[in-house]
């Protein structure tokens, strides 16, 4: 806060947020932003900062270490690397709060970690199915967690990704082991593109099932938001601040002014490119049956497998439930009345076959944490007449919110 003035420096927060995973920092406006566009999740110490640290300190320790062979006598730099950078580690994911995508990363990094120890290779799958067993020993009502979910899910569909560049890697290899690589940079920059949007597009496709159950929405900006986000804040943003918190204590006032003044200017393009996304956003809010979260499941795992791989074709049915699974409605006649726990104000919703009728909004509060929810959860996009009974806030005070949701066609107030 000294370096960056928060009058002068609005995004400090975000800085804050990226270099000790104090969210509070960050304010319900920028994770309004955050949220919409889909990128929170790199807004706050995951599971790639925790990596990206614990690498940057391990290389930093094994640079010392050569420079000083007397150390070596104590303890070879090898050793000396893999346990600063546990430390290092664990001590990071302690700061972050040590939420399941923290914990996950840690338990896979520590037996990488012994896997260097005692010279024995793990595969990816033994590593993460060790995380996903401790994790659930810990907690075992982790399993009821998004973040459980969302990070495992991740994990698996990069691994299937991952694993399937590598074996086409190896194949080509083998192909042209006794043959010069004439690939120029423009060849490369297009393959590490494609790659790229392919990783992004498989975690995209894994992620939509989960929040559409979940959340019972899913920005479709977010492919396009991450797109650019993902690299800029991963690669370049972050680490310039966790260099800079690294050696807070050792460099100049002036050089660290420098790169965090520098770190925010990128924030704050980011953030630009963010709000034009935001002001473009096309939400897919449906609410999705466990069955259809499972078939999903297996269609995009399918998708995401090798291309030779038989059945891609019926992958593509699997994921039709997403899409053109319907709300249940009651039958012709009957009327399905909701009353909205919204304190002690009031908020009515009336389905029938065809129709759709709210009675008294309750205060903006409830509007935006139960209400729009209640809707969306539903399926309801539709609403035929909105009856508001007078105008005292807890009666009307939601109106605004309602009527402004780009996602609600409200036919008759």
């Amino acid at each position: 806060l000294t370096l960056l003035p928060p009058e002068k420096f609005h995004l400090v927060g975000i800085i804050i947020g990226l270099a000790i995973g104090e969210q509070k920092a960050i304010s319900p406006q920028q994770w309004e932003l955050l949220n919409n566009t889909g990128v929170t999740h790199l807004f706050a110490i995951s599971g790639l900062h925790i990596t990206m640290f614990a690498i940057f300190a391990g290389g930093l320790t094994a640079l010392i270490w050569k420079r000083f062979p007397l150390l070596v006598r104590f303890l070879p730099t090898k050793l000396a690397a893999i346990f600063i950078s546990c430390i290092v580690a664990i001590f990071y994911a302690l700061l972050s709060g040590f939420e399941i995508p923290a914990q996950r990363t840690l338990i896979m990094l520590l037996v990488v970690a012994i896997s260097l120890f005692i010279k024995r290779k793990f595969s990816i799958f033994q590593i993460l199915f060790t995380a996903l067993f401790l994790v659930l020993l810990f907690d075992s009502f982790a399993i009821f967690a998004i973040g459980f979910w969302l990070s495992f899910m991740c994990v698996v569909a990069l691994i299937i990704v991952g694993s399937s560049w590598l074996n086409n890697n190896a194949k080509n290899t083998k192909n042209t082991k006794n043959t010069k690589n004439n690939k120029s940079i423009l060849e490369k920059i297009k393959f590490i593109s494609k790659e790229y949007i392919i990783t992004q597009t498989a975690t995209c496709l894994i992620t939509l099932p989960i929040l559409l159950y979940i959340f019972q929405k899913f920005p479709l900006v977010s492919p396009i938001s991450n797109l650019i986000a993902i690299p800029l804040v991963s690669f370049i943003i972050t680490p310039l601040i966790l260099f800079t918190t690294f050696f807070i204590f050792v460099f100049p006032k002036a050089l660290l002014f420098y790169l965090l003044s520098f770190s925010h200017y990128l924030l704050q393009q980011l953030l630009n490119f963010l709000q034009f996304c935001n002001d473009n956003v096309i939400l897919l809010e449906k609410n999705i049956s466990a069955i259809a979260l499972i078939l999903s499941f297996c269609g995009i795992f399918i998708l995401l497998l090798p291309k030779k791989f038989p059945g891609k074709l019926f992958a593509v049915f699997l994921l039709l439930p997403l899409f053109l699974e319907k709300s249940p409605r009651p039958n012709f006649g009957d009327a399905w009345v909701y009353f909205l726990d919204v304190g002690q104000n009031l908020s009515v919703v009336i389905k029938t076959q065809n129709k759709t009728i709210i009675y008294d909004v309750a205060n903006e509060r409830f509007a935006k944490s139960v209400i729009l929810p209640f809707l969306r959860f539903h399926s309801i996009n539709n609403i035929d007449l909105m009856i508001i009974s007078h105008q005292d806030n807890d009666h009307s005070g939601g109106l605004n919110t309602l009527l402004e949701n780009q996602n609600l066609n409200i036919k008759n107030v």
